[in-house]
């Protein structure tokens, strides 16, 4: 028996014990964060699932069944402020109760907000800059809607140093681990990682639900490889592999399943002229330079405390 098997056999009986020993539903969700929201090797994911499942199965009340819906504030306010400008006060609060009305007829509904304070932009600089500044009203009309909805009883849930989105991925994992479905209310791609198990995204533009399934039909990717999609072709002035859109990087990455499967057929794909000797070298520096950077910049928080 090898060291390595002797750590992952520890592993399980430390986590399986801890599962059986965890008699409160809501900390047994926390202790699922905490067990699965970090990459441990699968085989002890795989034995561990089991136990923690029935466990589940055994201390969830029948209120936590309930489905969720979460829904990208930021992005709601600002189509909103963009439309109405002052007004936008009202006309948020009315957009929310719509989806409200919509979507959450038999679900609880909460609001994801981003912090003033933002982790990715310590990490990358650039991160955003090249957005436009906020009118000087922006700040103020945003508070009062935010006032505006809390007085309206709508849970509004933000973390310091994190956006909307983290807030909106750590509710989807934890919906995951309590069994139940998750709607996250968004158009924004990076949220797409999120999807399976119960969890699709729901588009306010369109009003298109996007499952695993559809991702898999329309982008040719799973869930898994969303972040490696956004490294390759870039988002939000984080850097990326120049000349690489979403197209030949959605392709690549669905038929060689990730960067690294990239990064490791470039010599094949430039001989079978699939890419360019330009394209491979850059995703060669980009690989040396940029990539762990990125991925950390794309990969959404999934273990912030959520409560609804």
């Amino acid at each position: 028996m090898t060291d390595t098997t002797i750590t992952h056999e520890g592993l399980v009986v430390e986590f399986t014990t801890n599962i059986g020993m965890c008699d409160d539903f809501p900390a047994l969700v926390d202790l699922g964060v905490q067990l699965f929201g970090i990459s441990y090797i699968d085989s002890v994911v795989k034995k561990c699932w089991g136990p923690f499942s029935q466990r589940v199965a055994k201390l969830a009340p029948e209120d936590f069944r309930k489905s969720l819906v979460v829904v990208d504030l930021p992005a709601i306010f600002h189509a909103s402020f963009a439309t109405c400008g002052e007004d936008a006060i009202s006309d948020t609060l009315s957009r929310i109760q719509s989806i409200d009305n919509e979507l959450a007829k038999n679900s609880s509904l909460i609001l994801a907000m981003d912090s003033d304070t933002s982790n990715r932009k310590a990490m990358c600089p650039q991160y955003k800059s090249s957005r436009t500044a906020k009118p000087a009203e922006f700040r103020d009309v945003r508070k009062e809607a935010i006032a505006n909805l809390t007085n309206h009883s709508f849970t509004i849930v933000s973390h310091d140093g994190w956006e909307s989105d983290d807030v909106m991925a750590s509710a989807a994992f934890r919906t995951k681990l309590r069994k139940q479905t998750c709607v996250l209310v968004t158009d924004d791609r990076d949220m797409l990682q999120c999807c399976g198990s119960g969890v699709t995204c729901y588009s306010p533009r369109t009003h298109e639900y996007r499952s695993e399934q559809w991702l898999e039909v329309h982008n040719g990717l799973k869930p898994k490889q969303i972040v490696d999609w956004l490294c390759m072709m870039g988002k939000d002035d984080v850097p990326s592999v120049p000349g690489i859109g979403d197209k030949i990087a959605a392709k690549l990455i669905g038929r060689l399943g990730g960067f690294w499967g990239i990064f490791d057929s470039l010599d094949a794909l430039v001989e079978k002229k699939e890419l360019t000797i330009k394209k491979a070298t850059a995703i060669r520096e980009f690989a040396r330079n940029d990539y762990f950077l990125a991925r950390e910049m794309h990969t959404l928080n999934r273990s912030l405390k959520v409560d609804w």
